[in-house]
């Protein structure tokens, strides 16, 4: 028995579907860069109980595997003296896939100063997430790094894993997502990096800076646009 129109047409129209969605993939995955960066809300943070000077930054980039947001960079100074002043970057890297949010990879793609990490968990008072950071010297500095998701968790070796939860799921975002017609998950997180002189204070003082800093950082997606 013959096919009916309406058969054939669907038949048509879903190969029609494949084909666009087979053309986007491959647009995507190897013709294209990197979609860019979230922009960030930063221009005006404000830490309790610091100065913050601007210094420059860099603009936006967009690679082949990866695109940066601005990089923001301050000098900070407790307004009541105490604790040495100390220099805090800031800029929100958005890699192709999973395989590049190992820190060093993250590090390199922001254009920061490469280093060898050693990565420490910071144990979070009962009913809040612990906090993982990345200490380093670089030069005459020490540095703490970290990259916060866009739901304000600063992680470092938990990244794959805690973005791959803040996806969006269901069986419809799944079908919007393979159409290319809804972002699919954004390994995407803020990257911080703090430093301090190495002669005039300690790893101690680097995580105590990294505390009165972090609150204001954990927001930076809240008021930003895609």
């Amino acid at each position: 028995m013959p096919e009916s129109i309406s058969t054939r047409s669907l038949q048509l129209a879903f190969g029609g579907l494949l084909l666009l969605a087979i053309a986007a993939a491959a647009y995507t995955g190897v013709l294209s860069k990197t979609p860019a960066a979230i922009e960030p809300t930063l221009g005006n943070l404000f830490l309790p109980g610091f100065k913050l000077d601007p210094l420059p930054g860099l603009e936006p980039a967009r690679e082949r595997h990866h695109a940066n947001s601005t990089q923001y960079r301050w000098s900070a100074a407790q307004t009541v003296p105490g604790q040495a002043p100390f220099q805090l970057e800031a800029v929100v890297v958005h890699s192709s896939t999973s395989g590049e949010l190992e820190i060093n990879q993250l590090v390199r793609n922001a254009g920061l100063a490469a280093a060898e990490h050693e990565v420490q968990t910071l144990r979070a008072d009962s009913g809040q997430a612990d906090e993982e950071v990345a200490i380093a010297e670089t030069g005459s500095d020490w540095v703490l790094r970290t990259c916060i998701t866009p739901k304000g968790r600063a992680l470092v070796t938990g990244l794959k894993n805690t973005l791959h939860a803040e996806r969006t799921t269901g069986a419809k975002a799944k079908a919007l997502q393979a159409l290319g017609l809804q972002d699919n998950i954004r390994w995407e997180c803020l990257l911080v990096s703090i430093n301090l002189p190495k002669g005039e204070s300690s790893q101690a003082a680097l995580l105590a800076a990294w505390k009165d800093v972090k609150t204001p950082l954990f927001s930076w997606k809240k008021s930003a646009q895609p």
